[in-house]
C-alpha cells in the first residue's frame, strides 16, 4: 500500500490493486471475464464481493512496492498507462459506480 496513490493510503483500501486472494467459487461464469478490459477484472471482482456481502481483509505488505507507471515506463508512456487504467475502470463501473465501490468495499473491511 506504500506505493498506492495517496487517496488509497488515506482511506486504507486500494480497491483496484491486483493483489487478491479469493475462493474460485466467487466467479460463477468465467465467460464474463473474456471482454473485460485490463483493470476491469478488479472492478468485476469488487462487484461480486459486494453482491455476496463478503468480508475483506486488507493485508499490509510494507516491503512490497509497485512503482507508479511513470517510474516503470517513463513520463509519457507512464501517464498514458495511468489514463488507460482510469478509462478501463470507468468503462467497467462508471465514475459513480467506482465511488460506490470504494464506499461499499470500505464497509466490508474486517
Amino acid at each position: 500500500m506504500g506505493s498506492s496513490p495517496i487517496i488509497w493510503r488515506t482511506i486504507g483500501l486500494d480497491f483496484i490493486s491486483g493483489e487478491r486472494v479469493f475462493n474460485k467459487n466467487l466467479i460463477k461464469n468465467y465467460n464474463e471475464l473474456v471482454n473485460l478490459p485490463g483493470f476491469g477484472l478488479e472492478v468485476f471482482l469488487n462487484k461480486h464481493i459486494m453482491d455476496e456481502k463478503l468480508k475483506i481483509k486488507v493485508v499490509r505488505w510494507d516491503n512490497v512496492k509497485s512503482p507508479y507507471p511513470n517510474k516503470k515506463f517513463g513520463f509519457i508512456k507512464g501517464n498514458i498507462a495511468f489514463i488507460a487504467m482510469i478509462f478501463q475502470i470507468f468503462s467497467t463501473a462508471g465514475f459513480i459506480g467506482s465511488l460506490y465501490q470504494i464506499i461499499k468495499m470500505l464497509s466490508l473491511k474486517s
